[in-house]
């Protein structure tokens, strides 16, 4: 059997709709619509297909497909890849993948896009949305004539930048352009002998121009993503002379659990996804796409939740509602959920703003927008709670923006978008609530969580910078209603969460991206710090968090 022969090129363009323009005006025809992709690559623990620039890849479309892809003889000295490419469907993607692991392949890499399919001439062009960038893949048959074809088609369609990078896919050099672009670094070059001797080195090509590592914890998200780019160019570069590459250790998948992430969207859409579907990524990461909701609808809440559970859900009007967990049907990580107004009678506007498992303490704690607090009695939201009963009054601070559990004998933790928090003992509160935080004008509350002197908060700006703050360095009022101290350097604080040793976070941007990482990858501060990246966002921001305990793992 004669083996197929994969010629491609990519390149990494600034305006992708500039491209579909040109695209139609030249003549080419669509040859599928635009399609949400999840990829996963596999390989062996030490690595040897990537040591040998092989791949083998799962990918999920409007199908399930398999493919693996090899060094071919034709690739030398091609500014395109070509490789040998042989692919099947299959039916279930997550059946294949197991019987990958059982052959002791395991996933090494995740990522999805958004895909849409040209044809122009023998050449399929296809137009990629990621993370991190779009991209312009041009594809066709076989041989050097194809790839002169598909070279002058891409000197036509796009304009390609210049920086070097190596392909999504992980299989060997890919002669395309660099997805993340050089960040400003004058602000970290050092002395002629320090890091700017280094950085020198790594400019002539020299991989071991340090002995270690530098400690990036605050380095910008930007610089980050920078250097991670230049480790996996020149470890890729490295396998071109020596076979064995190896390749880091991929964070241990979840075996399947009684655990979901409920999220919801702004006006109300949710869904509820199994947790062990999500993938472990480290701390600064892309994330993968999440709930599939419209561009003026972002997704505001995540909540952890058992299966048999029951959702307490509390609304910007201040009313309760209980939900089964079990009633929003489970649904994969990319879906667009259902909206709660089907389930719920809303009032028009009414948004919820919290949703907490039953049973996670004594008493529930409700915010106000200009700082009410109110505590109120778990038993009041038992099962003969009528829906939509009504625990706050909009004229005392506001609509609702917030709720947590309490033990009944803890600190609450109150903080504002602008970074500001107060902390104070719960029994303070009276019955009918009280002023918890003072606030100016153009401030805000925004999230409240229950805390032990020997706790830490976890902080989350929009720019995706989060930070684990010391309850030991936050000292304690002695009475609510004082204005709030600093506790986290941000423009726009939009959550804190309490978080212990072995917990894992979830954090959803604007753009329905989450990712999820162990909490222990943050550093724990007793002071206030402007953070460290915890999200990747390009054009982007964080919009909520939900931690995951260490007891549930």
């Amino acid at each position: 059997m004669e083996p197929n022969v994969e010629v491609e090129v990519k390149f990494l363009v600034d305006d992708l709709e500039a491209v579909r323009r040109r695209l139609v005006a030249a003549g080419a025809t669509t040859g599928a619509p635009r399609v949400h992709e999840r990829n996963v690559r596999f390989d062996t623990a030490d690595g040897a297909l990537l040591a040998r620039q092989a791949l083998l890849r799962l990918r999920q479309d409007s199908r399930v497909r398999l493919t693996y892809k090899g060094l071919s003889d034709q690739d030398a000295g091609s500014e395109a890849k070509i490789r040998e490419e042989i692919e099947l469907t299959v039916e279930e993607f997550d059946r294949m993948a197991l019987i990958f692991a059982r052959l002791g392949f395991g996933a090494v890499q995740s990522y999805e896009k958004y895909r849409q399919t040209f044809h122009w001439r023998d050449v399929e062009v296809v137009l990629d949305e990621m993370p991190f960038g779009n991209f312009v893949e041009l594809e066709g048959g076989d041989g050097r004539r194809t790839e002169g074809r598909r070279r002058r088609a891409g000197a036509g369609l796009v304009a390609a930048r210049a920086d070097q990078l190596p392909g999504t896919d992980g299989a060997g050099p890919s002669r395309v352009r660099l997805a993340v672009q050089r960040p400003d670094l004058r602000q970290f070059r050092g002395p002629a002998g320090g890091h700017g001797r280094a950085a020198a080195a790594m400019r002539r090509g020299r991989g071991d121009a340090m002995t270690e590592r530098p400690d990036l914890s605050q380095a910008p998200a930007d610089v980050v993503a920078y250097v991670e780019a230049l480790e996996a160019e020149l470890a890729r570069l490295r396998g071109r002379s020596e076979p064995r590459v190896a390749v880091p250790a991929a964070l241990p998948d979840e075996p399947p659990s009684p655990y979901a992430i409920v999220t919801i969207s702004r006006r109300g859409a949710a869904k509820r996804t199994p947790r062990h579907l999500y993938g472990r990524q480290r701390r600064g990461g892309m994330g993968v796409f999440d709930l599939d909701a419209a561009d003026d609808d972002a997704p505001s809440l995540l909540a952890h939740v058992g299966e048999a559970d029951t959702l307490l859900l509390f609304t910007s009007d201040g009313r309760a509602f209980r939900l089964p967990a079990g009633k929003l049907p489970e649904s994969p990580v990319r879906a667009r959920g259902m909206a709660l107004a089907d389930l719920l009678p809303l009032r028009p506007g009414e948004r919820v703003v919290g949703a907490l498992s039953e049973g996670g303490g004594q008493y529930i704690i409700l915010l106000s927008q200009r700082g009410w607090v109110r505590r109120v009695r778990a038993s009041y939201l038992g099962g003969s709670l009528i829906p939509g009963t009504s625990f706050h009054d909009l004229k005392e601070g506001g609509p609702l923006v917030a709720a947590a559990w309490s033990g009944g004998g803890d600190d609450l933790f109150l903080a504002s978008r602008e970074g500001k928090a107060i902390r104070f003992m719960e029994t303070q509160v009276p019955a009918r609530g009280c002023l918890g935080i003072r606030l100016d004008v153009t401030d805000a509350a925004v999230a409240v969580t229950a805390v032990r002197a020997d706790d830490g908060v976890f902080l989350l700006g929009g720019d995706g910078q989060g930070t684990v703050r010391l309850m030991s360095g936050f000292a304690a009022n002695k009475a609510p209603a004082a204005a709030g101290k600093v506790a986290m350097k941000t423009e726009q604080l939009v959550g804190a969460a309490r978080v212990r040793a072995g917990d894992e976070l979830f954090i959803i941007s604007r753009l329905g991206k989450l990712i999820r990482f162990a909490a222990d990858e943050i550093p724990a501060k007793e002071g206030v710090v402007q953070g460290v990246a915890c999200m990747a966002l390009r054009a982007d921001e964080a919009t909520a968090i939900t931690t995951v305990p260490a007891d549930s793992l």
